[in-house]
């Protein structure tokens, strides 16, 4: 998910588009601007045929673009594309940076690392 797969409709909705990018994405260099979780990353990287949950991972994802709306900035440093890792230690600094209270907590319940753990659509 990145920036560029949101649309707003002139009626004030907003659309979500996932045309399944990082299938044709070859090099590391083509994943910057995209917001991946770590087990997508993993996935990509192993070509395995274990399946992940894309809703969980889609959830980090839109954590990722509140974070970057919250601190009106690129999230592009929390990422090692040439290894494909997340780098856990500058997220949580990232977001230690949103001052809104309430608006930490729900983006921190999007970003957790385990996608288990993650808050689901619901709540």
């Amino acid at each position: 998910m990145c920036p560029g797969n949101i649309y707003y409709s002139d009626e004030g909705k907003v659309m979500l588009a996932d045309p399944l990018i990082c299938e044709s994405r070859e090099s590391s260099k083509q994943f910057k601007d995209v917001y991946f979780s770590q087990e997508y990353l993993n996935y990509t990287q192993s070509k395995s045929s274990s399946k992940i949950d894309m809703y969980a991972s889609d959830l980090f994802s839109l954590g990722m673009l509140g974070l970057e709306l919250a601190l009106m900035e690129r999230l592009d440093s929390v990422y090692e594309f040439g290894n494909r890792q997340l780098n856990v230690r500058r997220l949580h600094s990232k977001l230690e940076q949103v001052q809104d209270v309430e608006l930490k907590l729900m983006i921190r319940g999007m970003l957790d690392i385990d996608p288990a753990q993650r808050k689901k659509w619901c709540e």
